[in-house]
């Protein structure tokens, strides 16, 4: 009985760990894509102070 509990809290415990890296990584690609976002406009903003010629 014991082992069941041990082997039940540390699939728990993965399971967790596994959530709290997902959770991570998501937040962490929202951010990259703002910062591409934000990158483009600055981008797109200076391209139209270039000159024509």
């Amino acid at each position: 009985m014991i082992v069941v509990g041990i082997l039940t809290a540390l699939g728990l415990e993965h399971a967790a760990s596994n959530h709290q890296h997902h959770a991570a990584a998501e937040l962490s690609k929202q951010q990259v894509i703002a910062e591409i976002k934000a990158n483009l406009q600055e981008v797109m903003q200076q391209s139209k102070k270039i000159p024509d010629e």
